[in-house]
């Protein structure tokens, strides 16, 4: 409220806490697989491909907070959104974009918030399963 008065910022804290946080599992199994001496120290996706799964999952999770929740809040319920659909609700507010791609935009934000998470969750499970074959050896 204080910080954005006029309501035009689309929250970026989640997008950058996603990628930090994607650099940093990249670093510790790069750190993990460097001190078993395994081949390949860096993990599948790379520390920039961690960022930007990472730096996703923060665009499209339940992040930021709307003013009010349900119905009141203009959706079916709860008070949590994605930062995208924040800017995709406030490009429709602003008459930048219709309501059939809004919708079409909405679609997509959902199946990446399914995606992003899985994607990580999976690159990370592999790059960890390496890692503990590598230390077994």
């Amino acid at each position: 409220m204080f910080v954005d008065p006029d309501g035009r910022f689309v929250p970026l804290v989640p997008i950058i806490i996603g990628g930090g946080i994607g650099l940093l599992i990249d670093y510790g199994i790069s750190k993990l697989k460097e001190s078993c001496g395994c081949e390949s120290t860096g993990s599948t996706a790379g520390p920039a491909g961690n960022a930007a799964i990472g730096a996703g999952t923060g665009s499209f999770g339940k992040f930021a907070s709307k003013p009010r929740g349900g119905i009141a809040g203009g959706g079916k319920s709860g008070g949590r959104t994605s930062p995208f659909s924040l800017g995709v609700q406030k490009a429709l507010d602003g008459g930048r974009i219709s309501i059939p791609t809004k919708n079409a935009m909405r679609r997509f934000g959902r199946g990446a918030a399914r995606a992003f998470p899985g994607l990580g969750a999976a690159l990370t499970l592999k790059d960890l399963a390496e890692a503990a074959q590598c230390l077994k050896q």
